[in-house]
C-alpha cells in the first residue's frame, strides 16, 4: 500500500503514468489527471505563446497577402507627373476623334481600336492612327506643327507601354504606314512654312534682365512685386524647370527646400536642396546612383538685386504660424495688411505660378516665348557664355545627360564675333575698361586693350580705338566692363 508520503513525494513532472495509485486509489487518480491536464495546458500556452511571436514577427516582416490589382497597378510603368498629363492628354484627343466617327454613325474598322481594349489589334490601331493624326486639329481649327503631331504619337506609345505592350508606333513594319503619315505632312508643311518651332522657351537676356529692374516691374516695395521677383531670382538662381518646381517649394516652418546659411567667413547664402523625386530623377533603377542637386546661391553686390536678404525679408512677411507649406502665396488687402504681414495662408494656384515669368515679360513688351522654364534656359545659357565648364553647369541645373547642350543658346556678341571672322576683321578677344580712382575727379575713362595679355594701346583717343570708345560712353555707370573688340585690318 502506497503511504500518502509516497504520493506527495514525486513531482508532477516526473510521476510515472504506471504508478500503484491509478489502480487502488480514486482520488490519487483524480490528483494526477488534474496534474497533466495542468502540464498539458501550460505546454499548450507556451506553444500559442510562441506561434503569436511568430506571428508577430511574420507581420512585421511581410505585408498583408498582395492583391491581383495591386500587382498589376505595382507592375505598371510610370512616368513623371508632367509626362503623364501629356499621355492623358493624347489619349483623350484619340478617344474624343474616335467618338465623334462613331456617335455621326460611321462604322468601320479605322474606328475598332479602342485604347481601353485588352486585345487592341495593332492593325487596327495603326489604320485607326493614320487616319487620327491626318484628321486631328487646334481646338481653333488650325493644324498641328509637326512637333506637336509626333509628340501625340509618342505619347500613345507611352500609353501602350504602362500597359504592357512595347509597341514602337513609328518602327517596325506593322506600325510603318503611321510614320509615313507622320513624315509626310512634316514635309508640306515646310514647303507651306507652317510653323514647326519647338516647344522651347527662350532666355532672357541680361538687358531685358535690367530692363525689368529699372521698369519697377521687379522690386520689394508692393507684395505682389515682390513675390514675382523671389520667383524670379529663385528660379534663375537655381535653375528650376518651371511652375510645377516653383509651385511645390515650401516655406520655413516645414520641410523648406531653401534653406539660409552662413559660410566659414560668415557669409550668408542660400541653398535649395532638391525634392527626391523629380524629372529626370524619378527615384526609380535608372536613377538608383542619381544624387539630388544641392545648389548654393550668395547675395548679389548690389543690395537690390541680394537674393539672400529679398529672401529673408519675404519669408519674414509670410503668416508665421500658417496651415499650408507652400513658399509663394497670394498677397492680403492693403486694408488688412500690416508692417508683419504681407501674405495670407492661401496658396498660389499653379497657373498663376506657372503664368508669373510671362506676364512680367509682358510689362516690357518683350518678343519671344517665355514661362517659368525660361529662367532654367537662363542659368544655363550664361553659364556657358561665361565659359563655366560643362560639369558644373550640369550640376546647377541638375541634368545628367546630355540634354543640357540643348541650353548652349548662342549669344549675340559670338554671332558678331563670328559674322566679323567670315569678312575679314580680327576679333580682339579683351578689353578692359575701369572708372577713375575715388580720389580723381576727372570724368575720364582710362583704357587698356590687350591681345593675349600684351599692352597694345593704353591711350584713350587712338583711332583704333574710335568704334570701342562709342561702346564705353553707354557704360559709364559700371565699373567694369568687358567687351568683345573688332577692329579692320
Amino acid at each position: 500500500m502506497v503511504t500518502s508520503t509516497a504520493r506527495s513525494t514525486p513531482s508532477i513532472q516526473t510521476l510515472p503514468l504506471d504508478c500503484e495509485v491509478f489502480e487502488h486509489n480514486p482520488e490519487d487518480f483524480d490528483v494526477v489527471e488534474n496534474s497533466q491536464t495542468l502540464v498539458h495546458y501550460s505546454q499548450t500556452l507556451q506553444e500559442d505563446e510562441e506561434e503569436n511571436i511568430s506571428c508577430t514577427k511574420t507581420a512585421l516582416r511581410f505585408k498583408a497577402p498582395s492583391t491581383d490589382f495591386n500587382l498589376v497597378k505595382l507592375s505598371s510603368k510610370t512616368f513623371a507627373a508632367a509626362t503623364e498629363e501629356k499621355i492623358l492628354w493624347a489619349t483623350k484627343l484619340y478617344m474624343e476623334w474616335r467618338e465623334s466617327h462613331l456617335s455621326s454613325g460611321e462604322k468601320g474598322d479605322i474606328f475598332k481600336a479602342n485604347l481601353n481594349a485588352v486585345d487592341v489589334d495593332p492593325e487596327c490601331l495603326c489604320r485607326s492612327l493614320c487616319c487620327f493624326l491626318n484628321e486631328v486639329r487646334h481646338v481653333d481649327g488650325e493644324e498641328y506643327p509637326g512637333n506637336m503631331l509626333y509628340s501625340l504619337v509618342i505619347m500613345l506609345q507611352l500609353f501602350f507601354e504602362k500597359q504592357g505592350k512595347e509597341w514602337k508606333l513609328l518602327e517596325g513594319k506593322i506600325f510603318h504606314p503611321v510614320r509615313n503619315t507622320l513624315d509626310n505632312p512634316m514635309k508640306s508643311h515646310a514647303l507651306s512654312r507652317i510653323s514647326k518651332a519647338a516647344n522651347s522657351s527662350d532666355p532672357i537676356s541680361q538687358d531685358e534682365e535690367d530692363h525689368l529692374w529699372d521698369e519697377g516691374v521687379l522690386g520689394k516695395d508692393e507684395p505682389d512685386m515682390l513675390r514675382d521677383m523671389i520667383m524670379y531670382l529663385v528660379g534663375l538662381s537655381f535653375a528650376l524647370r518651371g511652375g510645377r518646381e516653383q509651385r511645390v517649394l515650401q516655406c520655413p516652418g516645414f520641410e523648406p527646400q531653401i534653406q539660409v546659411k552662413r559660410n566659414d567667413e560668415g557669409v550668408e547664402y542660400l541653398e535649395y536642396h532638391e525634392d527626391l523625386r523629380t524629372k529626370t530623377n524619378q527615384g526609380g533603377l535608372n536613377s538608383r546612383k542619381v544624387t539630388p542637386k544641392v545648389v548654393r546661391a550668395y547675395g548679389h553686390t548690389n543690395i537690390e538685386r541680394n537674393i539672400v536678404r529679398l529672401y529673408k525679408k519675404y519669408v519674414s512677411l509670410l503668416p508665421q504660424e500658417g496651415k499650408y507649406p507652400a513658399l509663394y502665396k497670394y498677397s492680403l488687402a492693403r486694408g488688412r495688411r500690416s508692417g508683419h504681414m504681407w501674405y495670407s495662408d492661401k496658396l498660389l494656384g499653379i497657373n498663376t505660378v506657372t503664368k508669373t515669368v510671362k506676364s512680367i515679360m509682358q510689362k516690357i513688351g518683350a518678343e519671344g516665348r517665355f514661362m517659368n522654364h525660361s529662367l532654367r534656359v537662363s542659368a544655363a545659357t550664361r553659364m556657358f557664355s561665361s565659359g563655366i565648364e560643362e560639369q558644373i553647369v550640369k550640376e546647377r541645373t541638375g541634368h545628367w545627360s546630355d540634354a543640357v547642350h540643348t541650353y548652349k543658346c548662342t549669344s549675340e556678341h559670338l554671332l558678331e564675333a563670328a559674322e566679323c571672322a567670315t569678312i575679314g576683321y580680327k576679333c580682339l578677344p579683351t578689353c578692359t575698361v575701369s572708372r577713375p580712382e575715388s580720389g580723381d575727379e576727372s570724368p575720364t575713362m582710362h583704357i587698356k586693350l590687350e591681345d593675349q595679355g600684351v599692352a597694345v594701346c593704353s591711350e584713350e583717343k587712338s583711332g583704333s580705338l574710335s568704334d570701342f570708345l562709342h561702346r564705353v560712353d553707354e557704360c559709364s555707370d559700371v565699373k567694369w566692363v568687358k567687351f568683345e573688340v573688332q577692329f579692320h585690318d
